[in-house]
């Protein structure tokens, strides 16, 4: 049974795709799966219409707006996603399966936690404030950022797979474990007995 956030969901959902004109099939668990494409970009929104019970087959489009979050983003996309152009800050409700192109440039970004972990298209992080490529996809077509073009993630300089966080959580573990090592009770050493 469907909480009521789920049939909320499912309502404004249903809503928005019969308005769109786009089609769809509801599945017994209530999602709603999209066989083509999803597009809404550069229509000036500062919040996605939610669609977080909409699984699309192709590719969804939210680029060039107004959004600070993508909350209400499809729970699923089965292609490419496009949501450059915008105002966000986190990758937080990003939807799963993406494998295409994954392109979040000029937002404001500035980790790409979250991501995809491999695109089979490119993947454009530029134009964003970001401290390093960690969380980027590790598998690409090429990914494009403010330091360069990469083919492969082996090209990617080291400094740049780890953000300035992990960094600094590393160096505080390596302290912790550079200390010397006291020992309260002596050490017993034991012949050890032949096995039968």
């Amino acid at each position: 049974m469907q909480n009521k956030f789920s049939a909320d969901a499912a309502a404004e959902a249903e809503k928005f795709l019969r308005d769109e004109h786009y089609s769809y099939q509801k599945r017994p668990d209530g999602m709603l799966v999209v066989p083509g494409n999803i597009d809404i970009g550069r229509r000036g929104l500062d919040r996605l219409p939610d669609l977080s019970c909409v699984i699309v087959e192709g590719s969804f489009y939210c680029h060039d707006n107004n959004l600070t979050s993508l909350k209400g983003a499809p729970a699923e996309v089965r292609r490419g996603f496009w949501c450059n152009g915008n105002q966000l800050e986190t990758l937080e409700y990003l939807p799963r399966g993406i494998s295409g192109q994954f392109i979040c440039q000029n937002n404001r970004l500035t980790s790409l936690k979250g991501a995809p972990p491999e695109v089979t298209g490119d993947v454009n992080c530029t134009g964003n404030p970001l401290l390093s490529l960690e969380g980027a996809p590790q598998k690409f077509n090429k990914l494009f950022t403010s330091w360069g073009t990469f083919d492969i993630w082996d090209e990617v300089p080291a400094q740049l797979k780890t953000s300035p966080e992990t960094k600094a959580g590393m160096a505080q573990d390596a302290v912790v474990l550079g200390r010397k090592l006291g020992i309260s009770k002596p050490i017993v050493l034991r012949k050890s007995s032949p096995n039968p």
